[in-house]
């Protein structure tokens, strides 16, 4: 086949979009699906809720099932992940007057031990810092920040996968101020 060179500057533009067409769709359908596959694999969390989690500053380890009278968030973060780092300053937010009643294991995901400790240092949330990156792979997580909490109970209450800014936890502030006020 042999194209007409006054059309092929039409052609060779058609091709390229079409070719951006296509990539943007299977990327986003892509995305889509790697979320649906994450809260597919976390279910009805309770495998999640039972699983320990060794932290990084206590030598110990800690699981959301030991404290079925709160509101635990497992928190799957990293260090290097500006949504992540934002993200924390808006769940401590969210918390404040709540403190006793939430528990945050930020499960570590790729992160070195060392610049997760230097993070807790200069930073004042009450979280737990643990090793997630095991958890985060076996739940096929899509990226961080992603986010599951359990009601008291040990109910799966939401999952939150990214970070989208300040709205990111208002119902969770409400929830919280509804449940304990």
């Amino acid at each position: 086949m042999k194209i007409d060179p006054k059309y092929f500057n039409l052609f060779a533009v058609i091709v390229a979009i079409s070719g951006i067409a296509a990539i943007f769709y299977f990327t986003i359908r892509y995305s889509h699906n790697q979320q649906m596959d994450f809260i597919e694999n976390v279910g009805d969390g309770s495998e999640l809720y039972q699983r320990w989690f060794y932290t990084y500053d206590r030598s110990d380890s800690v699981r959301a099932a030991d404290h079925p009278d709160k509101y635990v968030v497992i928190d799957f973060w990293s260090t290097w992940s500006n949504p992540s780092v934002g993200s924390h300053e808006k769940l401590w937010d969210a918390m404040q007057g709540h403190q006793h009643n939430v528990l945050v294991i930020a499960a570590g995901v790729k992160d070195n031990a060392e610049l997760t400790r230097e993070y807790a240092q200069d930073h004042p949330y009450t979280f737990f810092y643990a090793e997630g990156s095991d958890a985060f792979y076996d739940l096929m997580g899509p990226g961080v920040p992603s986010q599951i909490t359990f009601s008291p109970g040990g109910e799966l209450d939401n999952i939150r996968i990214g970070f989208r800014g300040n709205d990111n936890y208002d119902d969770f502030t409400e929830t919280l101020d509804a449940v304990f006020n």
